[in-house]
């Protein structure tokens, strides 16, 4: 699922591309895109692990970034190799932010949980 929706930010971002092909502001707009399209999978997938938060982000995005270049490459058949090197490394900044965020989460809400345990027992 992660995957099908990171090919969803490149497909919407290679139709603007395509539609107004005279607008640079629209290429230089696309790769902050791709990198929030493969944090949002990433955080979502490494949220739901107890460990391994940066493997899993990076797997989300490497597959993310599989799916989407392969598709593009088949359906355009004009797909360059930097552009699919430049995708990859948004996707794996994407991937690892993600994953960072969601393992910052995840240690917050545990010492949250300890805060609160430690002063529910003191008040007893």
């Amino acid at each position: 699922m992660a995957a099908i929706l990171s090919y969803g930010t490149v497909y919407f971002m290679s139709w603007l591309i395509t539609k107004y092909q005279g607008a640079n502001w629209i290429t230089l707009l696309a790769y902050p895109v791709y990198f929030l399209g493969a944090l949002y999978p990433a955080f979502l997938v490494a949220s739901r692990t107890d460990y391994a938060h940066l493997m899993v982000g990076l797997k989300s995005a490497f597959y993310g970034w599989l799916f989407s270049g392969v598709s593009l490459w088949v359906l355009t058949g004009t797909t360059s190799f930097i552009f699919l090197v430049l995708l990859l490394v948004c996707f794996l900044l994407g991937g690892f932010t993600g994953s960072y965020i969601a393992l910052k989460r995840q240690i917050y809400r545990e010492a949250l949980e300890e805060y609160e345990e430690s002063t529910n027992t003191n008040e007893t």
